[in-house]
């Protein structure tokens, strides 16, 4: 009888995080899924928080 090891383990927990994932928003700008809490939907269109600030944040100092 074989005993899993800690890549076994390792290996499962990867597989449960990839399909939790899956069911994430694609960013529009990046193409990555949102890992964060929240997105900005900006007329529909999907964006990381990353990729928001990069593409519209203004200084105005």
């Amino acid at each position: 009888m074989s005993l899993p090891d800690n890549y076994d383990f390792f290996k499962m927990h990867e597989d449960e995080m990839d399909e939790k994932l899956e069911d994430r928003p694609v960013c529009v700008c990046c193409e990555e899924h949102v890992q964060d809490g929240h997105c900005y939907n900006v007329f529909g269109a999907i964006y990381c928080p990353d990729c928001m600030e990069a593409e519209f944040r203004v200084n105005i100092d």
